[in-house]
């Protein structure tokens, strides 16, 4: 003990008290000579080491000795992982550390409220950012305010609200609990939120949740003390030193456990050993800095001059920690020390300083062992999905089909298996941004707002001078924008209430006007031009010839963006065109014949989704008595919004470099290839097949589902 930094304190007592004991005792003073199971074990994260404790406790069932077995955490942030992991026979035990504070739900909770209170509020509670509301609605622990805090969310998510305002937090302020959360006016914030806590504890009193009762009043009494202080006049800080200081004072409160410390496993820190003796000894995290604790002594004396003076430095510190790394060791006789090689998060790697003493002394025969996960790479190819059954009866009860799920097939069977059979919806973007779909609608809204405007009032001409006026009135464009955004992404449809856009709606509101301007610009010069259906459904059935030689109807169609009727100014000839608006880039691959339309060799190229769409809708119109009653030609069309105003830009689709005058030529060709995709989707012999394309892959929305080419551990 003399030659090691652990016995330095034992040494100095010595001197003034001395040993009345016999040191010439083996049993007393030869513990560490005697022979031990010593193992030293590398793991590369702290999480691992954690679920091993459950391996070692049921390892010669040293969690049948109880009390005489200890986990010894240098590290105590790892407690949770422990105590998660810890296996169902080990019935009986005694935690002696606390459980962090603010690793709770209401830690976070608070924190929630307030970055709420402070940066998401705006107008004294009048609006609030709908980032910061929408995570205290969906806390764990809000259901213990209201129970419709859940209702509120999906409003708010419905309708895209960036902030919303006190009545529809409140359900019109009809909700006590949502009225607490959501206040208005001007609030004395340390006391508002200890009621909110309060009100959590009286709500979940007679749950059997003792955690949340427990972690809820040691936040109550933190939050409770703070605003006595501020009322008594004590505490003057802002908001920012308000925030720290509750942050650390949560930081350093824990939450005890209640337990017999005589019965069951023993769960401790460092300094809980104190005296204390085990015959199997599991010790977690022990790392340099852990053990001994790095030590940050903030003094304006050197070390020199304390360490001349007898002043306490680190030295001292380490000393003691050497004292109790040994004497927690010198008893037991199954031991076993856990240490993190790896550096990250300021962690070193390195073992702890103890243990290398351990492994110079040479007295311990010591084994050295790495913990790895028992996992290997396993890379997942997608599985085709076989008709069962209960697929059997879905596809039985489809009655209708889109141009867009026939398209889907086409470009991988087994998406529109997830899409369209399993009816798993895609994720909806953040609230925040626009996407692509949305951004269509949102133009396709305001095209229609502005055409069925100047259609009403023309008999359905659209005129030159219509055009014009609504490009040279000041506002106008941006009134029927704002209208198209209430409507589409907010879900309003009080037209007369700006938006509350954030900044990346104002960025895609700039992009749709410059937009509506081009394809105003570009419409103009067709005109005049005749409108014949905005928006409108447009659908026919399809027989085809089913497995069992029987023949199946199919409901087939959808919207049309627009219908209008162009005269040709030189031979005065009319013609249906059948638009389609596409705010994208313009496909530069041409088809040569309807057969590429329905060919999943192709479907790199951005031309099949297209084509499908336009030249069905078009055979679809030229067969309307409703819209082509004088049997005049039809033309698909795709209007390219960022071609629409160059000179001599016409969006009519070419086959062959021919432009598509009369879509009734190709109707027999298409109409072949389309019911030769429906019988291969409804024949029940054929699965649904992963598409060959790897690229489509990366972009596709149920890739983690099938999970293609994705590498599991």
């Amino acid at each position: 003990a003399f030659n090691n930094e652990a016995g330095k304190y034992i040494a100095m007592y010595l001197k003034d008290f001395p040993n009345e004991l016999d040191v010439r005792s083996a049993e007393i003073y030869s513990n560490m000579r005697q022979p031990k199971n010593v193992s030293f074990v590398m793991a590369s994260t702290e999480n691992i080491q954690a679920r091993y404790a459950a391996q070692w406790l049921r390892d010669g069932n040293r969690y049948s000795d109880g009390r005489q077995t200890a986990i010894v955490m240098c590290d105590e942030a790892i407690l949770p992982p422990v105590i998660q992991s810890l296996p169902p026979e080990a019935d009986k035990v005694n935690i002696t550390s606390g459980f962090p504070l603010g690793m709770t739900p209401i830690a976070s909770l608070v924190s929630l409220l307030f970055d709420m209170y402070t940066s998401g509020i705006t107008s004294k509670g009048a609006y609030y950012r709908t980032q910061y509301a929408s995570k205290v609605l969906t806390h764990a622990y809000t259901h213990y305010i209201s129970e419709k805090a859940k209702d509120v969310y999906a409003t708010i998510k419905e309708r895209h609200l960036m902030y919303p305002d006190h009545n529809t937090l409140t359900l019109e302020g009809v909700d006590e609990g949502l009225c607490l959360l959501f206040p208005t006016g001007n609030i004395a914030l340390l006391k508002h939120v200890a009621t909110i806590i309060k009100q959590i504890g009286v709500n979940a009193k007679d749950t059997e949740d003792a955690f949340l009762q427990e972690s809820v009043f040691r936040m109550y009494t933190i939050i409770n003390r703070l605003e006595q202080l501020a009322a008594n006049g004590d505490l003057n800080v802002d908001t920012t030193t308000l925030r720290r200081l509750i942050k650390q004072l949560i930081s350093s409160t824990t939450i005890p456990f209640h337990g017999e410390p005589v019965v069951g496993i023993q769960i401790m820190g460092v300094l809980e050993t104190r005296n204390l003796d085990f015959k199997h000894l599991l010790l977690l995290s022990c790392n340099e800095g852990n053990m001994p604790k790095g030590v940050n002594d903030s003094s304006f004396i050197p070390y020199a001059i304390r360490k001349a003076h007898g002043l306490t430095t680190i030295d001292n510190k380490v000393a003691i920690y050497s004292y109790y790394f040994h004497r927690l060791l010198q008893r037991a006789d199954d031991i076993t020390i856990i240490y993190n090689n790896t550096t990250d998060n300021g962690h070193t790697g390195e073992m702890s300083r103890f243990m290398l003493q351990l492994m110079v002394d040479g007295k311990q025969q010591i084994s050295h062992y790495n913990l790895l996960a028992d996992n290997s790479p396993v890379t997942h190819v997608a599985q085709s999905i076989k008709k069962e059954d209960s697929i059997k009866d879905t596809l039985d009860s489809m009655y209708s089909l889109s141009p867009s799920a026939i398209n889907t097939y086409i470009r991988c069977p087994l998406q529109f298996f997830y899409q369209y059979v399993a009816h798993i919806k895609e994720p909806d973007c953040d609230d925040d941004v626009v996407d692509n779909r949305m951004f269509g609608n949102i133009f396709h809204k305001s095209a229609q707002l502005i055409y069925d405007d100047i259609a009403q009032h023309n008999n359905g001409k659209i005129e030159k001078a219509a055009i014009q006026k609504y490009l040279n009135t000041k506002g106008l464009l941006e009134n029927v924008v704002d209208r198209a955004f209430n409507e589409e992404l907010f879900k309003v449809k009080d037209t007369k209430r700006s938006p509350y856009y954030n900044g990346l709606h104002l960025i895609n509101r700039k992009v749709l006007l410059e937009y509506l301007r081009q394809l105003l610009h570009g419409d103009q010069k067709n005109a005049p031009f005749e409108i014949l259906a905005l928006e409108d459904a447009v659908y026919t059935q399809m027989t085809f010839e089913a497995e069992d030689n029987n023949e199946r109807n199919i409901r087939i169609g959808g919207i049309i963006d627009r219908l209008d009727r162009v005269t040709d100014a030189r031979t005065g000839i009319p013609t249906i065109r059948v638009v389609d608006y596409k705010t994208g880039l313009q496909a530069t691959k041409k088809i040569k014949e309807i057969e590429e339309i329905f060919s999943d060799t192709n479907i790199s190229q951005k031309h099949s989704d297209y084509y499908l769409q336009a030249l069905l809708y078009s055979l679809i119109v030229d067969d309307s008595t409703k819209y082509n009653q004088q049997r005049d030609c039809v033309s698909p069309a795709l209007l390219f919004i960022k071609q629409a105003s160059k000179d001599n830009y016409d969006p009519v689709l070419e086959i062959d470099s021919q432009k598509i005058s009369n879509v009734r030529i190709y109707k027999e060709e298409f109409e072949k290839h389309l019911k030769e995709v429906l019988q291969e989707i409804f024949n029940t012999t054929l699965p649904f097949t992963p598409t060959q394309d790897k690229m489509r892959c990366e972009k596709c929305s149920y890739r983690r589902i099938c999970r293609v080419n994705s590498v599991e551990y």
